[in-house]
């Protein structure tokens, strides 16, 4: 919350009470999807899939994606993605 109120001009919806931030890259996602922990998990879970030769993918290398950043208060059910 607090990047939030020192990056007034992030992007977030709904307007009239948001709850999700277009916040993609921030400092701190980029710490956490850096973090050792989630490059085991992530090779983890690769390990549970196959493919066969031919198929054109890699289960080895772990894809990191950019997502949006959401803050839900309890007990909200206004809002679901």
């Amino acid at each position: 919350e607090d990047y939030i109120k020192q990056n007034p001009n992030t992007k977030a919806f709904p307007k009239d009470k948001p709850v999700v931030y277009e916040l993609y890259w921030s400092p701190s996602q980029i710490r956490a999807r850096a973090n050792y922990r989630v490059a085991e998990a992530l090779a983890f879970a690769n390990s549970l899939w196959h493919a066969s030769p031919s198929t054109h993918i890699s289960l080895s290398e772990n894809i990191i994606y950019a997502d949006r950043l959401r803050i839900r208060q309890p007990g909200d059910t206004e809002f679901a993605l």
